[in-house]
């Protein structure tokens, strides 16, 4: 929880400061901060085919505060669809199989944080 600090002998709007430094998104604005897409260490620690099609078993750090839905490309990430639904952030930590239903593809992690703002992880690629 946030205390009222002093700035310059000011009250300190602590939301109002934390969207200023990027830390949360601006509530007025269209747009949300721009995600580094390595900070989430997506990778896929392991995986296995059963029937012919990968299963995965990511791991991320995803922040306590956000969701993350496992996405995937057959066209090399031209376009992309989910996965899985929404997962909490403890999902990923390499030991929880998603079975993607391909042979071959590109996969992600779309990051939603608590206010709706949506990120990328990097891709991991896994083939036949």
């Amino acid at each position: 929880m946030e205390t009222l600090k002093q700035f310059h002998g000011l009250p300190c709007n602590c939301y109002t400061r934390r969207v200023l430094l990027g830390l949360l998104p601006d509530p007025n604005a269209d747009s949300c901060p721009t995600i580094d897409p390595s900070v989430y260490d997506y990778a896929i620690g392991s995986a296995e085919i059963v029937d012919g099609n990968w299963t995965i078993y990511p791991s991320g750090t995803i922040p306590s505060t956000s969701t993350a839905t496992v996405q995937g490309s057959i066209d090399t990430g031209t376009t992309w669809f989910n996965i899985t639904s929404p997962l909490p952030y403890n999902f990923f930590d390499g030991s929880n199989g998603v079975p993607t239903g391909q042979s071959a593809l590109y996969t992600r992690l779309l990051v939603t944080d608590q206010y709706g703002c949506e990120s990328y992880s990097v891709e991991s690629t896994v083939t036949g």
